[in-house]
């Protein structure tokens, strides 16, 4: 192997970021600026040493040590470490995801469309799509890095650089890794589907080996997680740059191994061969909507687990996390306000509304998927047979609606199921359950929406994901930066009643339904009008 192999890796390179603008864009604006604007109301909400030293007792609970940290600084709780210890580790899981779906995105699922054999037909080298792929991974994670370092010190007056630059670059190590374990596990396996699942499947480990450190206050597990090398920095604490060493080692060796294996394989091939399937399909494999599913298969499980994971955090939390903010003025914005209602009701009330985010965010990646298959020509071989376009689009309605509907039911089950348990109220436990379920309408408007553009305007329809983000980013930070009541109701979200706290009624629920229908109907009968977009 020479150097050859990488010609053409700078012209690719900015062909991907042409591709990539506005989808990064998105990544980088959200990770970083609201990771900004979520801190910028900590030094009203804690003004006194006193009141910081109270949020710093809440780190003692093994359950927050497990979805927070290892509690560095807890002694002497300045912004800094509050800051590391209760915001690092979501920074650093959404760089991680966001350099686990561009890879694979501009690797494996270029291999799978047919792209890559076209490119490598001409003068580009054997691997500088790859090669390619990765510099814009680096360079987005540490452009991230730079965004927070500067602006760290400007959010809240007293933060120092030197800590800010640990917890950026903190945050570009976690990103930069997986992002270049996906890069090996993009050659390793067959399918994007597959490599994607595997790099978040290996992230969900290195959050679950972090939290049993934290947990049992065991070092040998926190090291074999990447996400415990980050927070191994100190940030605002007393900084420690070493753990760079094990980033750089990591990265250089998987990254080496990635580019190799990219060089010996086929093109479209992989090291983890694909058994072959049965000889003849099962029943539930005779029809579109039984094939779907069945492909739509991981993609379920991975987000079921994070359901599933969510709900039982929250319902393990919850009655620690009312204890917080019954003293605590940030309650007053952030958590649903209803005469009568407990500090535990208000704050699921609250905590549901973000599993609806979680939902809604399933549902689009289902609906998206249906304009790739449009533009892979695979959804044309399914439309020149007897498959009416209405019922392909139907099709992908129902694993959307039933999915997202699922995802509710397993977080919901979870969080009172725990909150019963702790709480010792099947009445509890029931209301918080119902409280999950009763989001599906809001999660069902982004489906409506996804199918409205993909029938009216498809190449516009990654605007849904750009609607998404702006609507999470007011569900999440909206209350805490006081904005106007009218911005906050024009999200789906905010039309739903705050159940438990507050009353749940059908109106709500019959209109964001109604908007629903209306949305879909109007996308599958448009869809039989258009062209096919290639």
């Amino acid at each position: 192997m020479n150097m050859s192999v990488f010609t053409g890796t700078g012209t690719l390179f900015r062909i991907m970021i042409r591709k990539e603008r506005v989808r990064l864009s998105i990544w980088i604006v959200s990770i970083s600026v609201l990771f900004l604007l979520s801190i910028l109301s900590f030094p009203e909400t804690y003004p006194t040493q006193e009141d910081r030293q109270g949020r710093a007792l809440l780190l003692e609970s093994p359950a927050l040590r497990a979805m927070a940290g290892p509690g560095y600084g807890i002694e002497n709780y300045t912004f800094g470490a509050m800051i590391t210890n209760e915001m690092f580790l979501y920074v650093a899981v959404a760089a991680a995801f966001m350099s686990i779906f561009m890879i694979v995105r501009n690797t494996r699922a270029e291999e799978e469309s047919g792209l890559s054999e076209l490119v490598k037909a001409g003068a580009v080298g054997r691997v500088s799509m790859s090669a390619a792929a990765f510099l814009l991974m680096v360079l987005s994670n540490l452009f991230i890095a730079v965004i927070i370092i500067i602006g760290m010190p400007y959010t809240i007056e007293g933060l120092s650089w030197e800590g800010a630059s640990a917890f950026g670059i903190g945050v570009a190590g976690v990103g930069i890794m997986f992002g270049t374990i996906s890069l090996l596990m993009a050659q390793v396996s067959e399918s994007a589907g597959a490599a994607s699942g595997i790099s978040s499947a290996l992230l969900g480990l290195a959050f679950l080996f972090r939290a049993v450190g934290d947990v049992a206050s065991v070092d040998a597990w926190r090291w074999l997680s990447p996400i415990g090398w980050g927070q191994a920095m100190r940030a605002f604490v007393d900084e420690r740059w070493w753990p760079l060493g094990l980033f750089g080692g990591g990265i250089i060796l998987l990254a080496v191994a990635a580019i190799y294996v990219d060089y010996r394989r086929d093109d479209g091939a992989g090291v983890l061969r694909v058994q072959g399937g049965k000889a003849r399909a099962g029943g539930g494999l005779t029809h579109l909507l039984g094939l779907q599913s069945f492909l739509f298969r991981w993609v379920f499980l991975s987000w079921a687990a994070g359901a599933a994971l969510y709900g039982v955090a929250m319902g393990a939390i919850s009655e620690e996390a009312a204890d917080f903010f019954a003293d605590n003025p940030i309650g007053e914005d952030f958590l649903v306000q209803a005469e009568g209602a407990t500090l535990a009701e208000s704050l699921f009330a609250t905590y549901m509304a973000f599993l609806a985010m979680l939902a809604a965010g399933y549902a689009l990646q289902v609906m998206t998927k249906m304009l790739r298959e449009e533009k892979s020509g695979r959804g044309e071989i399914l439309l020149v047979q007897s498959v009416p376009r209405p019922r392909w689009m139907l099709d992908y309605l129902l694993i959307s609606c039933v999915g997202s509907f699922m995802l509710l039911v397993i977080s919901g089950i979870g969080a009172g199921a725990l909150y019963g348990y702790y709480t010792d109220s099947a009445d509890g436990a029931w209301k918080v359950f119902f409280a999950a379920i009763a989001q599906t309408p809001a999660v069902w408007v982004f489906v409506g929406l996804a199918a409205l553009l993909m029938g009216l305007w498809p190449k516009a329809l990654s605007l849904v994901w750009l609607v998404y983000t702006a609507f999470t980013l007011i569900g999440l930070i909206g209350p805490l930066l006081q904005l106007p009541e009218w911005v906050s109701d024009i999200s789906p979200y905010a039309q739903i009643p705050g159940v438990p706290a507050e009353e749940w009624t059908v109106w709500s629920t019959v209109i964001l339904l109604a908007v629903f229908a209306v949305f879909t109907v109007v996308g599958m009968y448009t869809i039989r009008k258009r062209d096919l977009v290639i």
